[in-house]
């Protein structure tokens, strides 16, 4: 999976402006091979920054829409960068979730196994007090 990321800013008079050239991209990249999703981010230390992040499957996909009309608007998008954007492109070889948490937890934690509540296994069975289970 390769993962670009575009970090900009903008004016606030102009914020609106990127916003919707940015979500006008959205539906047409939605649909092309090998898209997996996207996020847009307004950065809390910045107000003026703006930051977009698409997923691609492999390169072809990602070289494919870097040719692209949608692409082209991203381009001219970053032109109105009130300062010089940031452009990444990193390829994942492994992804992990919570299991990562666990594992690192588990390791001398004086909260059990995991310290994590495990919502999977639904809501604990209590018993109340002064009485006894059976």
């Amino acid at each position: 999976m390769i993962v670009s990321t575009l970090r900009m800013t903008s004016t606030p008079e102009r914020r609106g402006a990127v916003l919707h050239a940015i979500r006008s991209t959205l539906g047409p990249t939605a649909v092309q091979p090998g898209f997996l999703g996207w996020r847009l981010y307004h950065d809390i230390g910045d107000a003026n920054a703006i930051t977009f992040a698409a997923e691609w499957r492999s390169q072809e996909d990602l070289d494919r829409h870097l040719r692209s009309a949608q692409y082209t608007t991203v381009l001219a998008v970053m032109e109105m960068s009130t300062e010089r954007p940031e452009l990444t492109f990193r390829t994942v070889t492994h992804t992990a979730g919570i299991e990562t948490v666990i594992a690192a937890r588990s390791k001398d934690s004086p909260f059990g196994a995991t310290g994590i509540a495990d919502h999977r296994r639904g809501p604990r069975s209590r018993t109340p007090r002064g009485t006894t289970k059976h």
